[in-house]
């Protein structure tokens, strides 16, 4: 990327039903696995990438870096069960199952999310089987605040919901981010 080329200048466009479908291919895919072994925790990652390019070679960079940074820093002494890694038009993602509690998990990942720019451009949910169902545990279960917006602060909700910030806006933060990233 050169200092004016924008990371987002390459990729497959994805309408939103690209989004929707991965959503609903990465749902069944979580639920095939948690049945398989209801014992086991299932930490999904992905990343927050505004706009319709969501996947190319230099969000995957950034991806692997979050990925390699969560393994290594924190995920230190705790065995990854398997691990699954998705690259779809649609963004990376990677799926691990750990035999470790759910909510220790998720506070691992919360201290990932809440760590760096990096973590902040990350979702790493936590999911588990229990009452024949997928469980996902939210940061109001944990009592964290809501993700907070890169841009100004306020919760990230709020902002996507209003759209508050031109996707302009939001790329060129992680343009800097990636800059940041690998000078």
């Amino acid at each position: 990327m050169t200092k004016n080329k924008s990371i987002f200048s390459s990729g497959s466009y994805q309408t939103v039903g690209n989004v929707l479908a991965a959503k609903d291919r990465r749902a069944n895919f979580q639920d095939r696995l948690l049945k398989n072994d209801d014992s086991l925790t299932m930490i999904c990652a992905k990343m927050n990438i505004p706009g319709p390019i969501k996947n190319n070679s230099m969000i995957k960079k950034m991806f692997g870096l979050a990925c390699e940074n969560f393994e290594k820093n924190y995920l230190a002494g705790i065995e990854i069960k398997n691990s699954f890694v998705w690259d779809y038009p649609s963004g990376p993602e990677k799926f691990y199952l750990i035999d470790e509690d759910p909510f220790s998990l998720k506070k691992i990942a919360l201290a990932f999310e809440d760590s760096s720019s990096l973590g902040r451009l990350c979702d790493f949910d936590v999911l588990f089987y229990e009452n024949d169902g997928k469980e996902t545990i939210s940061r109001q279960q944990m009592n964290v605040p809501p993700r907070r917006c890169f841009l100004c602060d306020d919760p990230a909700k709020n902002c996507a919901r209003s759209r508050r910030h031109k996707v302009s806006e939001l790329q060129a933060k992680i343009d800097q981010i990636f800059l940041e990233l690998f000078k």
